[in-house]
């Protein structure tokens, strides 16, 4: 018994050697294969976070191109809208300058036509005059009845000289401030209006009668002046023939007025080539 007892016993004993050897293999076995799996698990997370800084950086290094485009583009469109802007100022300007032109040229025309008309009514009562004056010239200059109606001719011819010049005056305007074109100067003008549009073979005859007429005007107006009927409008006759173009008119003007008023105009020293009046004044 006790020797069986024995026996056993140190089979018990290599049997927990036995047990012992197996357990400490399949230990190592165990850290092994755990050591292997923390390897695998490690060189993992290693190619994970190499892969995720590498993304990150591609990331990073994108959004920088991207905020690059961005601004670039931004700063294209802001030259855009300027350059946009500047182009509606000046399409405004040259619409408020097209519309500025076009008033000027309406104001221009109806100017014109303006002129054109004034121009047509002077032909018709220079002719009218005309005509009075060639009917007038029948009769006989020492005709007391046409003291009166001769008078009135006469205001007539200098309101319608007057009104000649005014008009020559306009148009000189006019044609300087629309640019006409040259060729169509006063002359023509003149010739238009018919202040001298007579036939070419009856121009001297024309002219001879303006010529006596002239003389018939500055006769009769001397003598109304000298008896002191209208003695303002006759000097205003006599001037208007006369056609003084410097001061002397003035001074003529000046002196009949001081004799109305009962005052003398007496001038001491004349000289005819520079026109040099030294005139006093007394009452």
């Amino acid at each position: 018994m006790m020797s069986s007892e024995g026996l056993s016993l140190e089979e018990e004993i290599e049997q927990e050697i036995e047990n012992f050897q197996i357990d400490s293999d399949e230990d190592q076995a165990i850290m092994k294969e755990k050591l292997e799996d923390d390897f695998v698990s490690d060189s993992i997370n290693v190619t994970t976070n190499s892969l995720l800084r590498a993304t990150i950086c591609e990331l990073e290094r994108a959004l920088k191109d991207t905020r690059r485009l961005l601004f670039d583009r931004d700063k294209d469109n802001g030259a855009l809208r300027q350059e946009l802007e500047r182009t509606r100022k000046d399409l405004r300007r040259e619409q408020s300058q097209r519309k500025k032109q076009h008033e000027e040229n309406e104001k221009k025309l109806t100017s014109y036509n303006e002129i054109v008309k004034i121009n047509e009514q002077m032909k018709d009562e220079i002719e009218e005059l005309k005509t009075q004056l060639e009917s007038r010239t029948a009769r006989d200059d020492e005709d007391t009845d046409d003291i009166v109606p001769c008078c009135s001719s006469m205001n007539e011819l200098i309101e319608m000289k007057q009104k000649v010049k005014n008009i020559e005056k306009e148009f000189e305007d006019f044609k300087a401030n629309n640019h006409i074109q040259e060729d169509y100067s006063l002359s023509s003008f003149k010739n238009k209006v018919n202040l001298v549009s007579n036939p070419a073979d009856n121009k001297q005859a024309q002219k001879e009668l303006q010529t006596q007429l002239r003389i018939k005007f500055l006769r009769d107006a001397f003598f109304y002046y000298m008896i002191d009927f209208h003695p303002d409008e006759q000097m205003k006759a006599i001037l208007a023939i006369l056609d003084y173009d410097d001061k002397r008119h003035d001074i003529i003007i000046e002196s009949h007025k001081m004799k109305r008023q009962g005052k003398k105009f007496i001038v001491s020293e004349v000289s005819s080539r520079s026109l040099t009046f030294v005139q006093e004044h007394q009452i």
